[in-house]
């Protein structure tokens, strides 16, 4: 899963780097973050400088806080990057986006990793990296939604709340034990975690995502 130091495919990140950023966090988890690629700001840091995928600087305190606001914390998920260097400028002062050459090179780690933690759902951070995960990979059943990038958010703060909120939404939709466990076999006598209605008035209805949990006064749950 990791890449080794030694990897020289994108000549004009290796000149600039200052290291490979790996995936981080819990490898059990259903829960994948995916970002772009390491940033960094010459002043606060970022994933260049501290090796951890949104940490160091204003995008990671604000995934952070949105991780906080939903009751998780990093050891709870595991994120990663589409890209796993840093592209900049030759002066090594400013971020750019990874090219399409770039992001060729690394997408086969991205695969590996979402085959070795096998998510329930993976999310995708911008529109770049929903743009190029993959919808499936053999062996291994996900669902893939798209958030807002936390760096876009830095820049429009009003739009933080119904972020955090979205997220919220579809990791509870997602990765519920209710959604996960259910079957017309197992689906014990609870309250619905979408709906709060219970066993009987839901049932189960198979599509071509899988089972889904179906309320019959609510409509889709999970």
């Amino acid at each position: 899963m990791k890449i080794p130091e030694s990897c020289e495919e994108c000549k004009e990140i290796v000149k600039t780097r200052s290291r490979i950023v790996n995936g981080y966090g819990n490898e059990n988890s259903k829960i994948m973050f995916i970002g772009i690629c390491p940033g960094n700001h010459m002043l606060r840091g970022g994933a260049d400088s501290t090796g951890i995928p949104f940490k160091g600087d204003m995008s990671g305190r604000i995934f952070e806080r949105m991780l906080e606001l939903n009751e998780l914390q990093r050891d709870d998920v595991y994120t990663t990057n589409l890209v796993k260097c840093r592209p900049s400028d030759k002066s090594r002062m400013y971020n750019r986006p990874p090219t399409e050459d770039e992001i060729s090179n690394c997408i086969k780690y991205v695969k590996e990793e979402i085959k070795h933690i096998k998510p329930k759902l993976v999310i995708c951070l911008g529109k770049i990296v929903y743009q190029h995960v993959p919808e499936e990979i053999e062996g291994c059943k996900y669902i893939k939604v798209y958030h807002w990038h936390p760096g876009f958010l830095a820049r429009e703060q009003h739009l933080l709340t119904p972020w955090v909120k979205n997220i919220k939404k579809d990791i509870i939709k997602w990765t519920s034990k209710l959604y996960l466990q259910s079957s017309v076999e197992d689906f014990e006598q609870k309250h619905c975690e979408a709906c709060s209605c219970t066993e009987d008035k839901h049932y189960i209805k198979k599509e071509s995502t899988g089972e889904h949990l179906y309320c019959k006064e609510h409509g889709f749950c999970f």
